[in-house]
């Protein structure tokens, strides 16, 4: 009998391929889960329904079937706002618009159809928030509207963070729930990704720097998730931060913003005679739209 080892070659593929596997494991999830049950008035599981959930910002549609037991489940599906219109034999459409939701979100929730004809709809607006009822995890989501609405010092996005429970900040290191600094993961549309190369942090160097790992124009989400968090959150013990980036969408937005500030407009240290000097300047812009509608978008941020 004879025995062989692995060739050089077949060692460095098997790295690679080990590599790319161990990513992938640890990637943070950017997207959200749907799941539903349809039902009828009697609260009889509905099954065969159509059901399609459409993108209001991009009008990408996704498409199911209830199942034998009336349940369907939609995943992967990006971050935005969304409409879902259901539709059964015998029963009129049902259509829920302003379903927002986030990234890591997995919720579940039950349609009523109503007995009537197919054209007819009923239509549900500004339903309540999803709740999670799928998984453990504490978890927090700061929309774009609440990002670019509430007062920042310097534009740092970390002030959002400590809106939530068991969060202190400063310096450029994060702590949550009584772990130290090193407990924290942060990552940017799933990637891992910090200010610091040496370390966990969300800002440069001793905190040198006013932009904190990406620019508020650029940020469509801040989410924050601790407790018991799934395994895909890896060795972030203490909790980990997710930045989700904007993107484009059917219509052209942007926006254009300064941050100035100087010793004339400030208040005197009560702890020195005169004012400091002081010219501070910080600005930028963003812009995005369709490049083909319905298709293909982008987006775009400088600071």
């Amino acid at each position: 009998m004879s025995s062989r080892g692995l060739s050089g070659p077949n060692v460095a593929i098997l790295a690679v391929l080990f590599g790319l596997f161990a990513g992938i494991t640890q990637g943070q999830v950017t997207t959200a889960t749907l799941y539903g049950i349809v039902t009828d008035p009697t609260g009889a599981m509905v099954p065969g329904a159509s059901v399609v959930i459409r993108n209001e910002d991009t009008s990408a549609s996704y498409r199911k079937v209830s199942d034998a037991s009336g349940e369907f489940g939609f995943e992967f599906l990006p971050v935005g706002t969304y409409t879902l219109r259901i539709e059964g034999a015998g029963f009129k459409a049902r259509e829920t618009t302003g379903i927002i939701l986030t990234a890591g979100q997995q919720a579940r929730q039950t349609h009523q159809l109503e007995l009537g004809g197919v054209t007819e709809t009923v239509k549900v607006e500004g339903s309540a928030a999803l709740l999670n009822t799928v998984s453990a995890e504490q978890q927090q989501s700061i929309d774009s509207a609440t990002v670019r609405e509430l007062p920042l010092a310097r534009r740092d996005f970390s002030g959002l963070l400590k809106l939530g429970t068991g969060v202190s900040a400063g310096g450029g290191q994060l702590r949550m729930n009584g772990v130290g600094e090193a407990g924290t993961n942060f990552s940017v549309d799933g990637t891992s990704s910090s200010g610091n190369t040496e370390g966990r942090n969300y800002s440069t160097y001793g905190n040198s720097g006013y932009i904190q790992v990406m620019s508020l124009e650029g940020i469509a989400e801040v989410q924050t998730v601790k407790g018991v968090a799934p395994a895909e959150y890896g060795d972030a013990l203490g909790g980990q931060v997710n930045l989700i980036t904007k993107s484009g969408t059917n219509s052209w937005h942007g926006s254009m913003f300064e941050n100035f500030q100087a010793e004339d407009l400030n208040a005197r240290n009560q702890l020195l005679s005169t004012k400091a000097p002081l010219t501070f300047n910080q600005y930028g812009a963003s812009a995005g739209g369709p490049i083909r509608k319905d298709k293909i978008f982008i987006f775009g941020d400088y600071e």
